[in-house]
């Protein structure tokens, strides 16, 4: 939601779980949710898995697209619909966020998360696997220029297609956590963790 205009809302559509659609994307209202438009739209397969508002600049936007269908029989999660996109113009263009981006490979879920004290800083879990060398250089990553390029900081991503909810702590930049099957922290923004305190699933 806007907070200059609480009409002007924002929504990431991942669509239907069971096959192909279009109801996948962002969609945006300007008369509180009466009518909607499509934003940002990829394809039949990938939805947005997450999205997020600039704390201090409601006009931009960064989505994690997230290529996946579910069948009776299989679980496919990634593909070449997955990627970052970001926008500062409150979703009228997006453009692909490539830079320090796992590649080659397939990417597959994307969590995000704004420094609220200084939204420069972006935090990320990115899914990703290479199917030639059948390694993973997805984990945790970190922006300083507002999600314009990105570092890997660690491999910690537990379960990604269930979880990838990153979280920045709102007052300390270098205090994130990742929930997962254990909670996750870490004080030195990202680069080694600990669990917190237990298992809370």
């Amino acid at each position: 939601i806007d907070p200059r205009n609480d009409d002007v809302v924002y929504a990431a559509g991942l669509g239907d779980l069971w096959g192909y659609n279009e109801d996948r994307g962002v969609f945006k209202t300007i008369d509180g949710g009466k009518t909607w438009s499509k934003s940002l739209y990829i394809d039949t397969k990938t939805g947005i898995a997450d999205l997020v508002m600039n704390p201090k600049n409601p006009n931009e936007l960064i989505a994690g697209a997230w290529e996946k269908i579910r069948k009776a029989y299989d679980w496919h999660s990634g593909g070449p619909g997955s990627a970052m996109y970001k926008t500062t113009n409150g979703g009228k263009t997006w453009k692909k966020i490539t830079r320090g981006i796992p590649a080659p490979g397939v990417l597959g879920r994307i969590g995000l998360d704004y420094f609220r004290k200084n939204p420069r800083i972006v935090i990320a879990t990115i899914e990703h696997r290479d199917p030639v060398t059948n390694t993973r250089g997805g984990g945790f990553f970190r922006s300083t220029d507002g999600g314009e390029s990105w570092t890997r900081q660690s491999a910690q991503n537990p379960r990604p297609f269930y979880f990838s909810l990153p979280r920045q702590d709102p007052s300390d930049e270098n205090r994130v956590y990742v929930p997962g099957v254990q909670t996750l922290v870490s004080d030195d923004q990202g680069k080694t963790f600990r669990n917190f305190p237990e298992s809370v699933h």
